[in-house]
């Protein structure tokens, strides 16, 4: 493998990252974190990612990209899964096989999360607060999707909260719902500042990993 170029992003245990995966229905964006790295090697070993609270398929001898946000800049390489192991916490061991790349962020990239809000309540023009039952399938910058139950329509405000595994809230927030196709709604977010944003993503995906270590 060539050299690294200069100014490539070096990992770090607990590092926020993506897994991008090509399978016969699409590619899918997985949140995952580091656990180790080494250093002479270039391996890195991650937690194996879930989807629908289950282990995402993946195998060892699979080719897949690591994508990696440090500031506002994104890289991406590809890896080889070198090893995959169920026990206790599932990891996979992945080698890269490229050297980074430095891609333009984007800024709406999706990503799949299994993350049930503390609270969700639609708020009615009355100022009540309509209490219902969700779970978050994806979340990028712009926004996220729900699925529910509960019939909801374009326009309609939901407030959420999200708390720590050890209880109490941490995080609320506001979405508009923008788009509907059944059980599931796309919603975007409220908060103007493009900061906030960035926040609300990060804290997800923080509550979705200590969740699936829980």
């Amino acid at each position: 493998m060539p050299p690294e170029m200069a100014g490539a992003p070096e990992l770090a245990p607990q590092q926020p990252v993506n897994l991008r995966v090509s399978t016969a229905d699409g590619v899918h964006a997985l949140h995952t974190e580091v656990h180790r790295v080494d250093l002479q090697s270039g391996r890195v070993a991650v937690g194996w990612p879930m989807a629908n609270r289950r282990l995402f398929p993946i195998t060892a001898g699979q080719v897949l990209m690591v994508e990696f946000s440090p500031g506002d800049a994104l890289y991406r390489r590809e890896v080889l899964v070198e090893s995959a192991t169920t026990e206790e916490p599932p990891t996979l061991v992945l080698l890269p096989i490229s050297d980074w790349q430095r891609l333009q962020r984007r800024q709406a990239a999706r990503y799949s999360v299994e993350l049930r809000p503390t609270t969700a309540a639609r708020l009615l023009p009355t100022g009540e607060a309509q209490p219902f039952e969700a779970t978050m399938r994806d979340v990028s910058t712009s926004g996220i999707r729900l699925a529910t139950t509960v019939d909801l329509q374009i326009g309609d405000v939901i407030e959420l909260s999200f708390g720590t595994p050890s209880g109490g809230a941490e995080l609320w927030l506001r979405v508009s719902v923008v788009r509907t196709a059944g059980s599931e709604v796309g919603c975007q977010f409220l908060e103007p500042s493009a900061a906030e944003r960035e926040r609300i993503v990060q804290f997800i995906f923080a509550q979705q990993a200590a969740t699936a270590r829980s």
